[in-house]
């Protein structure tokens, strides 16, 4: 017997929720969850690889001018998780379904400041214990993969994007002398 079924339970009470924010999804997976993830590299659109673990401050794209590349500022960078599919047994999943996508793939991202130390999530109320939710938590940056391995969202205002993966710029952490 599965430990996941569908019900009637929210997607939090579920341990797999996907929420907007303006420029990716929010992804919050319980423990159960978070071993669904499969490491695995990502082909790009462009052809770049990102492997797990991989690092990068900037996806170019092509397509519309609307559609902002991802940029991060600097000190700040991304780095690739792996990918998970969207259990039919969650609301977006079951949204999914109903529109004749049987199965849909988020690939899952980390963000760090390596100068502070920060992560990709601040709490509303912040504590001297808890300045930020991470991978740890099970807190990911998400993008839905779509058929042509471009990377999709909607935003806060509800304004999807597409990033259609033209190049990327990897990390490269300054060395101190």
């Amino acid at each position: 017997m599965s430990v996941f079924r569908s019900t009637e339970l929210s997607d939090y009470e579920i341990g797999f929720e996907i929420r907007s924010v303006d420029s990716c999804l929010k992804v919050i997976l319980n423990k159960p969850h978070q071993k669904m993830i499969k490491r695995e590299p990502f082909i790009l659109q462009s052809g770049d690889i990102l492997n797990v673990g991989d690092k990068f401050t900037g996806i170019d794209k092509c397509g519309s001018a609307g559609t902002p590349p991802i940029k991060l500022a600097s000190p700040w960078y991304q780095q690739y998780e792996g990918k998970i599919r969207i259990p039919t047994y969650t609301n977006y999943g079951s949204w999914l379904k109903l529109g004749g996508n049987i199965s849909a793939e988020l690939a899952l991202f980390s963000a760090h400041n390596p100068i502070t130390g920060e992560k990709m999530f601040s709490p509303k109320k912040r504590t001297k214990d808890r300045n930020f939710y991470g991978v740890e938590d099970g807190w990911y940056m998400g993008y839905l993969i779509i058929h042509d391995k471009s990377l999709f969202y909607w935003n806060l205002g509800g304004a999807s994007r597409i990033v259609k993966c033209k190049s990327i710029s990897r990390y490269l952490p300054k060395i101190l002398h």
